[in-house]
């Protein structure tokens, strides 16, 4: 379970880093914690638990989920703090 838990959460890391840059591109700065980064693993692990196990896709389902919105939103979010 350990190594599980070590390997999904440098994939969710990698993941996030490419979120971060596409993000950064827009003009927005995204900064996650480790703790952040814990969280979206083990829920990535729960889900493959409980539905088909289909790996690190599910890291990006689920951070894919969570920054939605702010991805959507990026020009708008960054055009309200240049103001």
């Amino acid at each position: 379970m350990h190594t599980t838990t070590t390997t999904t959460t440098t994939t969710t890391t990698t993941t996030t880093t490419i979120m971060q840059a596409l993000l950064e591109t827009e003009g927005v700065t995204l900064r996650f914690t480790d703790d952040a980064l814990r969280t979206v693993a083990r829920v990535a692990e729960e889900a493959n638990r409980l539905m088909d196990n289909i790996g690190a896709r599910r890291l990006h389902t689920v951070i894919e989920r969570i920054l939605s919105d702010i991805s959507y939103s990026a020009p708008e979010l960054v055009e309200e703090a240049r103001r």
